[in-house]
């Protein structure tokens, strides 16, 4: 399924990134092709991002980040999209 390699290509490119580029494709992913941020999608995003984005204090650009996805993304029922956040 072509959508299914989207999101592959975009996790693909996402894990293999430096800390800041995460930020870069996962701003840029959200806005641009929100249909990518599936529920297993937002899990592993937001996995990856929480731990050194508090390490470096920046717990709110982490909500900020968190809230765009909740506003771009796909519907996620609410009861997936809190037990993903």
């Amino acid at each position: 399924d072509v959508l299914m390699e989207r999101i592959n290509a975009f996790f693909g490119a996402f894990m293999d990134a430096p800390y800041e580029e995460k930020w870069e494709l996962a701003e840029k992913g959200i806005a641009e092709e929100p249909e990518l941020f599936d529920s297993e999608t937002v899990f592993e995003v937001a996995n990856s991002l929480f731990d050194q984005a508090v390490a470096a204090g920046e717990a709110e650009r982490f909500e900020r980040l968190l809230d765009q996805i909740e506003k771009a993304a796909p519907v996620l029922p609410n009861s997936s999209f809190e037990k993903v956040l």
